[in-house]
């Protein structure tokens, strides 16, 4: 069962919400001002009942996304209006006010998702002088008159009645409050998640190769503090033996099948210590760590590997081999211009390549270690 804080809320949800629970409130006001014979206001939430029941069947089975700013400015300025209308009948002790100033903080949340910046901030300007507007009004209107239910019909309210309706309006305001923090909660993880999400594949992408997912050669600069650290290691540049052939002859789709055998290869045998990076082209970096007779150990088991790589083009049968130059990370003490070696991965690249060169002048298909031997 999935954490609510894990669950992706869609725009017509939200709509569905404000809706319904707006249709919610509205029959309870109508039920409340109907005991009270208040009939005006009765009338009101009837005509405010009938528009959310349409909204929530619109946002049920219609497109309400499509025009949801329109539908959530209808919701926003009824709410408002309503709530402006029930304080000039009946005053501030009811707290129909606060509605006023519930429904814009809902609007700022559900428009701040919803819609570009300029437009957000636009809407929500205006939102919010109707809003200051409509209790500043009334605010004065208090100052100098009695509510409307008063001075205009001559009743004054049952204090029995007030003291429900405001009982009702508090804990209505507390519910929508804690409900819609907890939604905004909600999107703002998913976002979050999202976020991270994305995050991630980009510093996949920035870190791996994209045809062999194996470490690009970035990689290997950021994580070698790591992997001096871990002991004695080995650098072996390896190269496709023949690829410009494989790529005339076949084409570059079988070169690129070519390319991610090998690397699932390298993958495969690299331990969680070792580093196996695509170069460029068809050239490959491994870093194994361990003694240098573990390491050639485990080069030979994936060059034999890799021999026995075999790739259908049509009728023919391609094959596959790969010269290596191999260098122990201790050689490079012999290099006295190297003040700290075990820092200089350049030099252990240069040295690596220096004997690919080799191998790849002198035969093929072999493993150059420092006496320059070829390990078949």
């Amino acid at each position: 069962m999935k954490n609510i804080l894990e669950i992706e809320l869609k725009s017509s949800f939200k709509y569905q919400v404000i809706f319904f629970i707006s249709a919610m409130m509205h029959s309870v006001f109508l039920i409340t001002f109907m005991l009270t014979r208040i009939y005006v206001l009765m009338t009101f939430n009837i005509i405010s009942v009938l528009f959310y029941l349409i909204a929530f069947a619109v946002g049920r089975w219609g497109d309400i996304e499509k025009h949801g700013v329109g539908w959530l400015s209808a919701c926003y300025a009824e709410i408002t209006g309503h709530a402006f209308i029930c304080t000039l009948w009946l005053g501030f002790e009811p707290c129909f006010y606060l509605y006023a100033i519930i429904v814009l903080m809902v609007a700022a949340y559900v428009l701040y998702l919803a819609c570009e910046k300029r437009q957000f901030l636009g809407i929500i300007m205006i939102f919010t002088v109707i809003t200051l507007v409509s209790v500043l009004f009334c605010l004065i209107y208090f100052n100098f008159f009695d509510p409307i239910i008063t001075s205009v019909f001559g009743k004054i309210p049952d204090k029995s009645h007030i003291g429900a309706m405001r009982a009702v309006n508090l804990l209505f305001n507390i519910i929508i409050t804690f409900f819609f923090s907890v939604m905004f909660i909600v999107e703002i993880q998913v976002l979050i998640r999202k976020l991270n999400t994305v995050n991630e594949k980009l510093n996949y992408s920035a870190m791996h190769d994209a045809l062999t997912g194996l470490y690009n050669r970035r990689s290997l600069y950021k994580m070698y503090d790591e992997i001096k650290d871990n002991g004695n290691f080995c650098v072996v540049m390896g190269d496709i033996d023949n690829f410009k052939k494989i790529n005339d002859t076949y084409g570059h789709g079988c070169g690129d099948d070519v390319l991610k055998g090998v690397s699932l290869i390298m993958n495969e045998m690299a331990d969680k210590n070792d580093i196996a990076c695509r170069w460029g082209g068809e050239e490959f970096l491994l870093v194994i760590a361990g003694s240098k007779e573990s390491c050639l150990a485990k080069l030979n088991e994936i060059r034999n590997k890799i021999l026995d790589l075999e790739f259908t083009q049509g009728d023919k049968k391609v094959t596959v081999t790969m010269t290596f130059g191999f260098v122990d990370c201790l050689e490079i003490l012999e290099h006295t211009e190297f003040i700290d070696p075990s820092m200089n991965i350049d030099a252990l690249v240069q040295i690596a390549d220096t004997r690919l060169y080799y191998g790849k002048e002198n035969g093929k298909n072999v493993i150059i270690d420092k006496n320059v031997e070829s390990v078949k």
